[in-house]
């Protein structure tokens, strides 16, 4: 287990004065037997990084294009939370690689603008993964990691109040970040909320410059809707200097935590938190901010807390519910979403992944009846995923009628929806009904939004194509193709 007595923070803080003098967390140092499994507080770890390892100058090469995040200088928290509320995410410019590290370590005063390489995901890119020094950290974590991610910036930014649903352990590789945890308790004190999601928009002018690491003052004059809601941030500003005296209660179990090169902070689930960065200022890295996290999941414990702590909190039981899943429980997931839905029985997210839930522990019908529950909360043309599912059901279950209908449903609402088509097409070629399977599949192939989905549906419509062959071969009718 971990074990270790809670140190002060520093008193300097780029936080509201009224969180200075709060503790930090304990502090332990890594070995083979450290536990996090049941740790339901903010560590810090140290001793995961060899002290000999450096950030190599062609950390990117080899990468392609970088997704960079552009940030105003004057935007303050990011991303930027207005009073309508509307949440605005920086701009995104692909960067070539070998021009990144050049762009980060300018000024950014100089330079007119911040700069990020924000959630690259490391599974993507296994040759940078490799460069990086995490053999320790992911023994911390254990099997469950989720995703590994690289965050890399000028040391500028400074990331607003938000809670991620997965456990999170950040280590730190060059410059240093001071974290604000805010504990479940404090959840109510946040102002959480949903918002519209928009991002910054550049003109082309502006983003040649940002690609070749120009400097381009005075370039965010819009933003525009570019995502659906988002629903793990507040109002709260823990950067406003206005906010002053002595935390309330609710914020009794506060920390503050700074880590820096070769340090790790645990960050357990539902804990609020706000980060500010700084660069390097000697070595090969200086003016470089370089973090690696994990997103993974323990045993629950975190969130076990978190909703003991605020039972009514209806995203705290969807986040345990998800964890549940994916430890292989869904018997106890199913009661999790049940408990969601007592908070907020209109959650759709938490309906649907209910009767996902149940499909999983083995009651199909259970799961059927959920999933028409859920569909009724939002039966819109982008939400036709509840009938899909349903229809997937009947398929394997033999009940073919029942599966077309579930996928002629959906598509009277989209007619674009690729896997309802696909759903389709293979039902009429289990109903021999061949010439329809081929236009379904057909559609669904130049429907299919990843490359993942074009295969599955170019492969079933291969088969079927192959099997209208063989007929046409033997002299046999073709069947009239038909929608229905």
């Amino acid at each position: 287990g971990v074990a270790g007595a809670a140190e002060a923070a520093e008193d300097v803080s780029p936080f509201s004065p009224c969180f200075r003098g709060l503790a930090a967390p304990k502090r332990v140092a890594a070995s083979r037997h450290l536990d996090l499994s049941r740790e339901v507080e903010p560590v810090v770890i140290t001793g995961l990084v060899d002290g000999s390892w450096r950030v190599p100058e062609d950390l990117l090469q080899g990468e392609g294009g970088v997704r960079v995040d552009v940030w105003p200088l004057d935007g303050g928290p990011c991303p930027r939370k207005l009073d309508n509320g509307t949440m605005v995410s920086p701009a995104l410019v692909p960067v070539a690689a070998d021009r990144v590290l050049p762009l980060l370590r300018r000024d950014p005063r100089a330079r007119g603008y911040h700069a990020y390489v924000r959630h690259l995901d490391l599974a993507r890119r296994p040759a940078l993964r490799a460069a990086l020094p995490l053999s320790r950290l992911l023994a911390v974590a254990g099997a469950r990691v989720r995703s590994a991610n690289l965050w890399l910036g000028d040391g500028a930014v400074r990331s607003a109040t938000h809670w991620d649903a997965h456990d999170n352990l950040l280590l730190q590789l060059a410059g240093r970040k001071t974290f604000l945890l805010l504990p479940p308790e404090a959840a109510d004190r946040l102002g959480l909320r949903a918002f519209r999601y928009d991002s910054y928009v550049l003109g082309d002018a502006a983003k040649a410059a940002v690609g070749r690491g120009d400097d381009a003052a005075n370039i965010f004059d819009r933003h525009a809707r570019t995502g659906s809601a988002v629903e793990n941030h507040g109002t709260f500003d823990a950067f406003d200097a206005s906010s002053r005296g002595a935390p309330p209660a609710a914020f009794a179990r506060a920390r503050l935590a700074t880590v820096g090169p070769g340090e790790a902070l645990f960050v357990p689930a539902l804990w609020s938190h706000a980060v500010a960065s700084e660069p390097e200022t000697g070595g090969g890295a200086a003016g470089l901010n370089l973090a690696v996290n994990l997103w993974f999941v323990q045993a629950c414990a975190s969130h076990e807390a978190a909703v003991a702590l605020r039972p009514g909190w209806a995203a705290a039981h969807y986040s345990h519910a998800a964890d549940l899943r994916a430890a292989g429980r869904p018997a106890d997931a199913v009661a999790a979403y049940r408990r969601a839905l007592d908070v907020a029985p209109a959650m759709f997210d938490a309906a649907h992944n209910l009767a996902s839930a149940l499909l999983e522990a083995g009651d199909d019908e259970g799961a059927a009846a959920q999933y028409e529950r859920a569909h009724a909360l939002r039966p819109r043309p982008e939400e036709t995923r509840c009938l899909v599912n349903l229809g997937v059901l009947r398929k394997r279950q033999g009940r073919l009628d029942d599966a077309a209908a579930a996928a002629r449903a959906a598509l009277d609402l989209d007619d674009g929806d690729a896997k309802a088509w696909s759903l389709l097409g293979n039902v009429r070629a289990l109903q021999d009904r061949a010439a329809d399977a081929d236009g379904c599949l057909a559609r669904a192939t130049a429907l299919a939004a990843s490359p993942r989905e074009r295969a599955n549906a170019a492969n079933s419509h291969g088969v079927v194509l192959e099997l209208l062959g063989r007929r046409r071969g033997r002299g046999e009718p073709r069947d009239a193709a038909k929608r229905g």
